[in-house]
């Protein structure tokens, strides 16, 4: 027979299951769910240690229990060109800032350049009937001599990296779950502790030399996808 804090975990996971909660909201507090439950708070505490560690639930100290954001494969993919977002007919992009810049310590680094060589900088939101996307593109003038900013509203993302003077051959991805800046909450429209996606995505030549960089934000909770083979 299950041990009672395993009988309060799946009420629990039945609970989110039924979708009375969306995907990372606030849950309710363990107080809440002993008095919900009529158990003890060292088994709700049992209960809820266990979800967490299944990752179905997430704990941050000092804020409480939140549902876990969901993703797969899909989310995954799509950066990588297989897949790409439902609608996109209907997207619409909006410059927010775009300037040549010095770049630095930094973006020299991964970019393999000279600090003091020149970037094109743009900071674009790509939005569709669902979902508001934040675009950052680090654009090495020595790669995109000819870059024009009106093709940011006419091309992918992959289209406008294709678009220097070198092939972009690979992309190497790093995808991080987090909790959205001032910036990103005012951009994408959300609250502090909606968790967003952050990839930081580097094209990269047949030599795997750097040839751009792009830094892209969006709601973790709001993450639609169709796939498209063509």
């Amino acid at each position: 027979m299950a041990s009672l804090y395993d009988q309060v975990s799946e009420q629990i996971r039945k609970l989110i299951s039924s979708g009375e909660y969306s995907t990372g909201e606030p849950f309710d507090s363990e107080i809440s769910l002993q008095k919900k439950f009529g158990v003890s708070r060292t088994t709700i505490r049992k209960a809820v240690d266990s979800l967490v560690n299944e990752g179905i639930l997430t704990r941050r100290n000092g804020v409480g229990l939140f549902i876990t954001p969901r993703f797969n494969q899909k989310n995954i993919l799509e950066m990588s060109g297989i897949l790409k977002r439902e609608e996109l007919e209907s997207r619409k992009q909006k410059v927010r800032n775009s300037y040549l810049r010095i770049a630095g310590k930094y973006y020299s680094k991964i970019l393999d350049t000279k600090e003091n060589s020149l970037l094109y900088y743009v900071d674009y939101t790509d939005t569709n009937n669902h979902s508001i996307t934040q675009e950052k593109l680090f654009l090495p003038l020595d790669n995109y001599p000819g870059f024009d900013l009106a093709s940011i509203s006419v091309g992918s993302v992959l289209d406008i990296t294709n678009s220097g003077n070198k092939a972009v051959t690979t992309m190497e991805q790093n995808m991080e779950l987090i909790l959205p800046e001032r910036e990103q909450q005012k951009v994408l429209k959300i609250d502090e502790f909606t968790p967003i996606f952050k990839f930081h995505n580097l094209f990269t030549g047949s030599e795997n030399e750097p040839i751009c960089l792009e830094i892209r934000y969006e709601d973790a909770t709001n993450t639609n996808y169709a796939i498209d083979f063509d």
